[in-house]
């Protein structure tokens, strides 16, 4: 869950993105994005609860790079 996700990006403390941790969370991330991808023929109200947990998987992953700079 995007909670969840939350939760072990806060948690993290890797400090390289070959971390396997960093490679689960990004991994994490991209399935999460995935399953709002498949939420197209929906009303209008499920269009913006998925457009919100897109922003907030992208925030948690700018989060997660932000702790592991290249």
């Amino acid at each position: 869950s995007l909670v969840n996700f939350n939760g072990q990006v806060d948690a993290y403390a890797g400090s390289t993105r070959n971390d396997r941790v960093y490679k689960a969370l990004d991994e994490q991330a991209v399935k999460l994005m995935m399953r709002c991808d498949e939420l197209v023929n929906v009303n209008t109200d499920i269009k913006e609860k998925r457009k919100e947990m897109i922003r907030n998987v992208q925030s948690a992953l700018a989060k997660l790079e932000s702790k592991v700079p290249l």
